[in-house]
């Protein structure tokens, strides 16, 4: 399994000002400095959660698909969007090896599932997985396209919630005032991860 996204995000779910609030901090010297703190932040907790926070297109390629009827986990595919076609599936057949053709898979054929965690894709009733997948060994003969995160939501109200905002805004302070991994002649005492982290505890792969 390959993960990746097409593109950056262009859209964060703090502002800058709303960072320099937290930090009591005026100017713009450091507005460039603190939009990629807080990308970084983004990055963080996605990692931590396993979900989209920002705004993300994923290709996830595989080998093949599952058994007739398997299911498909979509990591970071929490928020997922909810555009018309959310999730697109295309694969190479067998018979283009040389020409490397893809054949779109209807939307019709499969389903999301959001009450999994991660979401997972599956044949619709009375549907299966096609068999005549390219069973070339290397990976990539199935090409699995989704958009997830809370920007993408934001034309339905679905904001950024204001916990991982909290933690957000914390996480890119404390980079802020501490740009190194630690600070020579100092003592440094971090705030306790019940108080920082457990912000996003409800929001990892398989919390409620």
């Amino acid at each position: 399994m390959i993960l990746y996204e097409t593109s950056k995000s262009t859209t964060i779910p703090i502002s800058v000002d709303d960072v320099k609030n937290h930090l009591k901090v005026s100017g713009t010297g450091d507005d460039s400095l603190i939009d990629n703190l807080i990308r970084t932040a983004c990055l963080y907790a996605e990692n931590m959660c396993g979900m989209s926070i920002m705004q993300h297109t994923w290709y996830l390629k595989l080998p093949t698909f599952p058994d007739s009827t398997g299911h498909i986990e979509l990591p970071m595919c929490r928020p997922m969007s909810t555009a018309a076609s959310p999730v697109t599936v295309k694969y190479l057949l067998d018979d283009t090896v040389t020409t490397g053709t893809t054949y779109s898979l209807s939307a019709s054929y499969y389903v999301v599932s959001t009450y999994s965690d991660p979401p997972v894709l599956y044949p619709s009733y009375n549907n299966e997985w096609p068999s005549s997948v390219r069973t070339d060994p290397y990976e990539g003969n199935v090409i699995i396209t989704y958009s997830a995160g809370y920007a993408t939501l934001s034309s339905c109200s679905l904001d950024c919630p204001e916990d991982i905002k909290a933690w957000l805004k914390i996480k890119v302070a404390d980079m802020y005032e501490h740009r190194q991994s630690y600070v020579e002649g100092k003592n440094i005492t971090e705030v306790k991860r019940s108080i920082v982290d457990g912000l996003l505890d409800r929001y990892k792969i398989g919390k409620i």
